[in-house]
C-alpha cells in the first residue's frame, strides 16, 4: 500500500468543495495522508489508525450524539476506495452473497465451500458462503474509464443506539488461487495477495503482515442508516488492474476480513473514554457482489463478403480488438459521445473473444474497434440486453463479426529526364536520368488502393536493346547492379500504406543511339519497368509495369561565318573593343582589311560540301579549293570539324573617296552549301549558310567654333575662382574690360566651305565674316586641320552695369559659324553650325547697415552702443538721446528705404518724436561727400511717413537724432531698415532706470532664507562676503526695536522685525501702524514648508506672514525711508508696496494672532489655521498675498514697477554702474 487518501465528513478540509466522491476523485483532492505514526489518527484508542466513515457527531467525551448521511466519509487506501453508508439494496436477486461471518465481540473469516477450525465463524450455508471466480464479480467502471471489482458489505448490527450500531473493519485481504479447495486460514495466507488494506505483500506464520509501508488500519462504519439486513453499509472498489494477467474463469478469489477489533481493553472502571462499542454484537456481516454474466463471440474471415459465417470461413489471420459499450443514455443506439466504453479484449487464435464481470440489468453493445472497421462485412455492432434477474455466470452470445479478405495492389510509375537543354537525346555528352516509383496507390488516381502491405517486391527495367537491369531483388541487401531504395520509412522491407519507394539511376546517350535514330530508327529510346510482389497478409501476387520514352534528335547543322580579322591603319570606332582591331574602320589611303571565313559542323552528323562563294563589293569568286580542313582534306565536314580561309585587302585613296561619296562601307559576303544523306531519303538535309560583313569607312566632315573669355580687367575674383588667371573673374564697376577670342578649326577629314560667322553681344548680332586670320590660305575654305582666329576687347560702361544688375547680372556673348561639304542635294551632303555662348558674371551687391546708439546722463555726453546687457543707466529726471546711422554698403542704388524704430514694443514716429517735434536729420544720399540735408528734419527726408523719398547711392549715409523721456525700468529700442532690393538690417539700443541709486533689488522669501539670511540674523559682520555688491544690502538689517510696545527700547525688548516702522527709529510713532514679529517667528515663517503654503493643509497665516517678512526685509535692504522702492508712484491707479504691507498689518491685527500687534513663534505654531478656501482669507487677504508675492519676486505690483529685481541681469549691470559713474546733466546735448 503506497498511500491512504482520507476525506473526513462532508467538507473538503482545504479547498472547500462540497463532499462528493466523484468531485473528490475528479479534482484529485487529498485532505489527509495518514501515516499511522501519531495518536491523532487513532479515534478508538486501540493504537491503530482509525478512519471514521460513520458521519457521526461526537460530544466532548467522544460519544456519538447524531449522524447525517451528508457527513459520510470516504477513504482511498492503496488505490482501493472504501465508502461508508452505501445504502444499496443487497437482498436476493441482483446480488451474489459469497461470505457471511457471525460471532459476538470480534469475528473474522474468508469465503470457502466448507468451514474449518481456523475458519469457523463463517456461515456455512452455500447461500451465504462459497467460493467465487473473478468472472463472477461484476466490474464497475467510473466516468474516467477506471475499472473496479466492487464488494458490498451488509453490517447486521444492533442499531438501537448510535454506539451499538458501530462496527470496525480491521482487516480486508483479497487472495487469488487456482483452485476452490482452500478451507484453512494457514493455507489461505500462503496464496498470492492481490490487495491488502494494511498494505501487506505477505504474512508470516502468525498471520502478521509483512512488507514495507504496512499500516494497521481500522475503518469505522455504522449500521445506523438501515434497519434489518439486505442493505449495504460499505462499498469497496478494488482496481481490476490489480488482477492483470489472471484468467478470470480460472482464478478463484478469497476475501478475508475481520470486524470488531477496534475496541480497546477496558480501564479499571470498565470503560475506556474512547469505548464506543466497535465490536460485533448482533447477527452477522455479509459480503456480496452484484451479479455478473459473460458475453462471448467470434470474429471470422468472411471470404465471400456476404456477412454470414459460412462453412470453412475460419478466424482471421491476425488478432482484433473488440469493444464492450454500455447504453448509458438508454436509447438503444450506440453513440460513442454519449455511451461509455467499459471493456476491450483481443480475439484468440480461433477468433473467439469473451467479456467477464458484465453487470445484469443493462443494455450493451459489442463492436470491433474503429481501426478494423474498414473491411467489416457484418453489422457495425451487436446489441445485447442483459436481464436484471440473471444468475452469476450466465452466458450471452454476440453475433459473429466478419471481415472480408484484404485485396492487395501495387503500382509502378517510370519517368525519364535528359540533362541536355533539349528534351531529346542529341549528344553523346548527355545523360538520361530514370526515376521509378512504387506505391500502394495508383499514381493516376484511377485504380483501387491496396488494402494491405506488399512484400517481396522485385523491380526490373528492360531497355530497347534487350538489356535488363534488376533495380531491387526484394531483399534488404543492396547488391552489385541494384539501385538504392528510398522511401521504406519503417525499414521493414514491405511497401506499407503511405510509403512511396523510389529508384533513381542514369544511362549515357551513345553515338550509336544517334546514328541509328533510336536503335530501330523510330526516333526514340524506349524501356519498360516492372514490379511484382505478394500481399503481406494474404500472400496474393500482384504486379504492374510502366514505360518511359526519350526522343532522339538527329541534327545536321553547320555554320559558315566571314569575319574581319583586323584593320591596319584604321581607327577604333566608338564602343569598339580596344584589345583588337577587328572592329576598326578605314579612314585613309593604305589602310588594310584582313578577312577570314570559318565553316564548322555544329550538328551531330557528317556533312558533304556542295559549294563556297565569296562576294567582294558585288564581285563573286569561288574559293572551293582554298580552305584548310582541320581533320582530313577530303571535302567532307566531320562532326565538330572546322574549315578556314584567310586573306588581306588593301584600301586605296580612290576607293576611300568613292566610298565616302556613296555608302561609306566596304561590303563582303560568303555563301557555303552542304548536304547530308541522299536526296529523297526521309531524313535528307541540305542548307546554305553564310553572312555579310561590312568595314566602315570614316568620312568625317567636322569643325569646331569656340568663343572664350581671354581676360577680365578691373573686375573681381569670384569665390572659388582660379587665382592664377583673370579669365573667370567678374565685372563690378564702370570701365572694366572683357577680352574675347573666337577659334574655328577643321577637325574632320574633308575640306569645308564657309557659309557665315555671326557674333552676338547681349542680343545684338554682328557678322564678322572678314575679320578672321586663316592659318593656311586666305581663301574662305577651311582646310583639314586649318584654324581661323579673331580676338577683340569690350569695355563695360556704368549704364551697362546698371542694366545688367536690373536683369540677369550676366554679360552674355555668343558665336555661330556655319560650314558645308559637298553639294546640296547629294546623299552625303553636310552642313552644320557650331558655336557657343560665354557669360561674364556681373557682381551686383546691394547691402545696407544700420547702427543705433544711446546717450544718457551716465555716458559722459557720448553716444554708446547699447546692445543686450551693455545698456547704460539713466536718471528718471532726464531725457534719453538716440542716434541712428544708416549707410548704403552695397554697389547699387537702394530704393524704397524704410526706417522703423520700436521702443518697448511701440513704433516711434520721427515726425513727432522730439516732444512733438521732428527728428534731426543729416543725409548724403548721392554719396558725393556733401550733406544733401544738413541738419534738416525728418520730413525733409521722408515726408510724413517712415519711407525715405530719395534713392540712396552706394556709400550714401543718413543720420537721425532724437530724444525721449526716461522711464523707470529696462528698455529695449530696435531700429530696422528695409529696402526694395530685399536687403535689411537692424540694431538694438536701450537703457535702464533704477528707482534710486540705493536700490539693490527685491529678493524672494527663498533668497532671504538662504543667501540673504546673514543680513538679518542679528550678527553684524558675517555678511561681509556680499555686502554692498549689486543685489545685496550694505550690511546687517536687523536693528533694536520696541518689541513690547512700551514706547522705549530697553533690556525688556527682544529681537525681531517691527513691520511698519517707516522712519526706522524702532518705535511706533508719527502715525505709524506697526506689527512686531519676533525673530524666531520671522525665521520660522520665512522657512515655511510646502505643506503650510500649498494644498489642503495650506494656512493663510503662514502664507501672508512669509510675504510680510520678505517684503519688510526688501524695504530695509533698499534704503528704507531713504529708498524709493515703496513710493506711491502711480497714485490712485496703483497699489504700492507700502499700502500692501499696511493692509497685511491690518489683517493680522484682525485675527486672534497679531491682535496685540505682536506675533510670536508659539502663536504661529499653535494658533488656529486660516484655510485658503475660507471667507477670512478670500475677503481681501488673498489679494494682499498676490500683491506682496509679485513684489518680492519681480519688484512690481499689477505690472507697475516699484523696485528693481535683483534677479534681473540688466538691473545688476545698472547697479554696478551706480558705483562707477555719476549722473552729469550739464553736458547733455543732442549732437555731441
Amino acid at each position: 500500500m503506497s498511500i491512504i487518501k482520507y476525506w473526513d465528513k462532508a467538507t473538503d478540509y482545504y479547498s472547500g468543495f462540497t463532499w462528493n466522491k466523484d468531485n473528490i476523485l475528479a479534482n484529485g483532492i487529498t485532505d489527509l495522508y495518514v501515516d499511522g505514526s501519531t495518536n491523532d489518527d487513532d479515534l478508538t484508542g486501540d493504537g491503530k489508525v482509525d478512519l471514521d466513515l460513520t458521519g457521526y457527531t461526537y460530544d466532548s467525551n467522544g460519544d456519538p450524539v447524531s449522524f447525517s448521511s451528508s457527513d459520510l466519509g470516504l477513504v482511498e487506501i492503496g488505490g482501493a476506495i472504501f465508502e461508508g453508508g452505501a445504502a444499496l439494496n443487497s437482498g436476493t436477486g441482483n446480488f451474489n452473497d459469497f461470505l457471511g461471518i457471525q460471532n459476538t465481540g470480534t469475528e473474522g473469516g474468508f469465503n470457502a465451500d466448507s468451514s474449518s477450525t481456523s475458519n469457523n465463524q463463517i456461515k456455512t450455508s452455500s447461500n451465504f458462503t462459497h467460493t467465487i471466480t473473478l468472472a463472477d464479480i461484476a466490474i464497475t467502471t467510473d466516468e474516467f474509464g477506471n475499472a473496479y471489482y466492487e464488494f458490498l458489505m451488509d453490517a447486521n448490527e444492533n442499531n438501537s443506539s448510535l454506539e451499538n450500531a458501530q462496527i470496525s473493519l480491521d482487516r480486508f485481504i483479497l487472495f487469488t488461487a487456482d483452485n476452490a479447495d482452500i478451507t484453512t486460514k494457514a493455507n489461505l495466507f500462503t496464496q498470492s495477495i492481490a490487495y491488502d488494506m494494511d498494505g501487506a505483500t505477505s504474512y508470516n506464520a502468525s498471520f502478521v503482515p509483512q512488507g514495507s509501508g504496512v499500516y494497521d488500519v481500522s475503518i469505522i462504519l455504522t449500521d445506523a442508516y438501515s434497519t434489518g439486513s439486505g442493505r449495504s453499509d460499505l462499498s469497496v472498489l478494488v482496481p481490476v488492474s490489480y488482477f492483470e494477467g489472471l484468467d478470470p474463469e480460472e482464478t478463484y478469489l478469497y476475501l478475508y476480513s475481520e470486524f470488531g477489533f477496534a475496541d480497546p481493553i477496558p480501564d479499571a472502571t470498565g470503560k475506556d473514554p474512547y469505548d464506543n462499542d466497535y465490536d460485533t454484537d448482533a447477527t452477522f456481516e455479509e459480503w456480496r457482489t452484484q451479479n455478473a454474466v459473460k458475453i462471448v463471440g467470434t470474429k471470422f474471415s468472411d471470404a465471400d463478403a456476404d456477412g454470414e459465417k459460412d462453412l470453412g470461413e475460419g478466424a482471421p489471420p491476425a488478432s482484433y480488438t473488440i469493444e464492450l459499450w454500455v447504453d448509458t443514455d438508454g436509447d438503444g443506439v450506440l453513440d460513442e459521445t454519449e455511451d461509455q466504453l467499459l471493456q476491450t479484449t483481443e480475439t484468440e487464435a480461433d477468433g473467439s473473444f469473451k467479456f467477464f464481470g458484465v453487470k445484469t440489468g443493462f443494455t450493451y453493445f459489442v463492436k470491433e474497434a474503429d481501426e478494423d472497421a474498414d473491411f467489416l462485412t457484418t453489422q457495425a455492432y451487436d446489441t445485447i440486453v442483459v436481464s436484471g434477474s440473471d444468475d452469476p455466470g450466465t452466458i450471452y452470445y454476440a453475433d459473429p463479426i466478419g471481415n472480408r479478405p484484404l485485396i492487395p495492389q501495387v503500382y509502378i510509375d517510370k519517368t525519364a529526364d535528359i540533362d541536355g537543354e533539349d528534351e531529346c537525346a542529341d549528344a553523346t555528352s548527355e545523360t538520361i536520368t530514370y526515376t521509378v516509383q512504387v506505391s500502394l496507390e495508383d499514381f493516376d488516381g484511377i485504380g483501387p488502393t491496396s488494402e494491405e502491405s506488399v512484400s517481396n517486391l522485385v523491380v526490373t527495367d528492360t531497355f530497347e536493346d534487350g538489356t535488363v537491369v534488376i533495380l531491387d531483388d526484394g531483399d534488404d541487401t543492396l547488391e552489385a547492379g541494384e539501385v538504392a531504395r528510398v522511401g521504406d520509412t519503417n525499414g521493414n522491407d514491405m511497401l506499407d500504406a503511405g510509403e512511396v519507394w523510389s529508384y533513381t539511376y542514369t544511362r549515357a546517350v551513345t553515338q550509336d543511339d544517334l546514328d541509328t535514330n533510336g536503335i530501330d530508327g523510330d526516333g526514340d529510346l524506349d524501356n519498360v519497368a516492372d514490379v511484382s510482389g505478394q500481399g503481406a497478409t494474404t500472400g496474393t501476387s500482384v504486379d504492374d509495369d510502366d514505360d518511359a520514352t526519350v526522343d532522339v534528335c538527329v541534327d545536321p547543322e553547320f555554320t559558315a561565318v566571314k569575319e574581319i580579322v583586323s584593320v591596319s591603319g584604321g581607327v577604333e570606332l566608338e564602343g569598339g573593343d580596344t584589345g583588337t582591331t577587328a572592329d576598326d574602320a578605314v579612314d585613309s589611303d593604305g589602310d588594310t582589311v584582313t578577312y577570314r571565313i570559318t565553316i564548322t559542323n555544329t550538328g551531330n552528323v557528317t556533312l558533304n560540301l556542295v559549294d563556297v562563294v565569296d562576294t567582294f563589293e558585288g564581285v563573286d569568286a569561288s574559293i572551293f579549293d582554298d580552305f584548310l580542313e582541320s581533320d582530313t582534306d577530303d571535302n567532307v565536314l566531320q562532326v565538330g570539324e572546322t574549315w578556314t580561309y584567310e586573306w588581306t585587302e588593301t584600301v586605296t585613296q580612290e576607293e576611300l573617296d568613292e566610298l565616302c561619296a556613296t555608302d561609306e562601307t566596304i561590303t563582303n559576303s560568303v555563301a557555303a552549301t552542304f548536304d547530308f544523306g541522299e536526296e529523297g531519303d526521309p531524313h535528307y538535309f541540305t542548307d546554305t549558310q553564310g553572312n555579310e560583313v561590312e568595314t566602315p569607312v570614316v568620312c568625317d566632315p567636322e569643325f569646331t567654333a569656340v568663343k572664350e573669355i581671354v581676360s577680365v580687367s578691373g573686375g573681381v575674383e569670384l569665390e572659388g575662382g582660379d587665382t592664377g588667371t583673370t579669365a573667370d573673374d567678374a565685372v563690378d564697376s564702370d570701365g572694366d574690360t572683357v577680352t574675347y577670342r573666337i577659334t574655328i578649326t577643321n577637325t574632320g577629314n574633308v575640306t569645308l566651305n564657309l557659309v557665315d560667322v555671326v557674333d552676338t553681344f547681349e542680343g545684338v548680332d554682328a557678322s564678322i565674316f572678314d575679320d578672321f586670320l586663316e592659318s593656311d590660305t586666305d581663301d574662305n575654305v577651311l582646310q583639314v586641320g586649318e584654324t581661323w582666329t579673331y580676338e577683340w576687347t569690350e569695355t563695360v560702361t556704368q549704364e551697362e552695369l546698371d542694366e545688367l544688375c536690373a536683369t540677369d547680372e550676366t554679360i552674355t556673348n555668343s558665336v555661330a559659324a556655319t560650314f558645308d561639304f559637298g553639294e546640296e542635294g547629294d546623299p552625303h551632303y553636310f552642313t552644320d553650325t557650331q558655336g557657343n555662348e560665354v557669360e561674364t558674371p556681373v557682381v551686383c551687391d546691394p547691402d545696407v547697415s544700420i547702427e543705433k546708439n544711446v546717450k544718457t546722463d551716465y555716458t559722459s555726453n557720448v553716444y554708446v552702443a547699447a546692445d543686450d546687457l551693455t545698456k547704460p543707466q539713466a536718471s528718471t529726471s532726464t531725457t534719453v538721446m538716440f542716434e541712428v546711422i544708416l549707410i548704403n554698403t552695397g554697389n547699387i542704388t537702394l530704393t524704397g528705404v524704410t526706417l522703423e524704430d520700436i521702443l518697448d514694443g511701440a513704433n516711434l514716429d520721427y515726425n513727432t518724436i522730439n516732444a512733438g517735434g521732428e527728428a534731426l536729420v543729416y543725409a548724403d544720399y548721392d554719396a558725393d561727400g556733401v550733406w544733401d540735408i544738413d541738419g534738416g528734419t525728418w520730413s525733409d527726408l521722408a515726408g510724413t511717413d517712415q519711407v525715405i523719398d530719395f534713392d540712396l547711392a552706394p556709400d550714401a549715409i543718413v543720420k537721425v537724432y532724437y530724444q525721449y523721456e526716461s522711464v523707470l525700468g529696462n528698455h529695449v529700442n530696435v531700429a530696422e531698415v528695409t529696402t526694395d532690393q530685399g536687403v535689411s538690417d537692424e540694431n538694438e539700443a536701450g537703457y535702464f532706470v533704477l528707482p534710486s541709486e540705493e536700490c539693490v533689488g527685491v529678493g524672494t522669501p527663498g533668497f532671504w532664507s538662504n543667501n540673504g539670511y546673514v543680513f538679518w540674523n542679528g550678527i553684524a559682520g558675517d555678511e561681509a562676503k556680499h555686502a554692498g555688491q549689486p543685489g545685496f544690502a550694505d550690511g546687517e538689517l536687523l536693528y533694536a526695536v520696541d518689541s513690547d510696545g512700551s514706547g522705549v527700547i530697553d533690556g525688556a525688548d527682544v529681537a525681531g522685525l517691527l513691520v511698519g516702522d517707516w522712519n526706522g527709529d524702532g518705535i511706533e510713532n508719527n502715525g505709524e501702524d506697526t506689527l512686531f514679529i519676533s525673530l524666531d517667528a520671522a525665521q520660522e515663517l520665512i522657512n515655511a514648508s510646502n505643506r503650510q503654503l500649498t494644498g489642503k493643509q495650506a494656512d493663510g497665516v503662514w502664507i501672508l506672514g512669509r510675504d510680510t517678512v520678505a517684503s519688510w526685509l526688501n524695504y530695509l535692504a533698499n534704503g528704507g525711508d531713504d529708498g524709493q522702492c515703496f513710493d506711491d508712484r502711480y497714485g490712485a491707479e496703483g497699489y504700492s508696496p507700502e499700502e500692501a504691507l499696511g493692509d497685511a498689518i491690518d489683517w493680522f491685527q484682525s485675527l486672534a494672532i497679531g491682535s496685540d500687534d505682536k506675533i510670536s513663534l508659539n502663536e504661529i505654531k499653535t494658533g488656529a489655521a486660516v484655510k485658503t478656501n475660507s471667507t477670512t482669507w478670500k475677503d481681501g487677504a488673498d489679494d494682499i498675498h498676490a500683491a506682496l508675492d509679485e513684489f518680492n519676486n519681480f519688484g512690481t505690483i499689477n505690472g507697475d514697477e516699484y523696485c528693481c529685481d535683483r534677479d534681473d541681469p540688466f538691473a545688476l549691470i545698472a547697479m554696478a554702474q551706480v558705483n562707477d559713474n555719476t549722473a552729469d546733466l550739464t553736458q547733455m546735448t543732442l549732437i555731441a
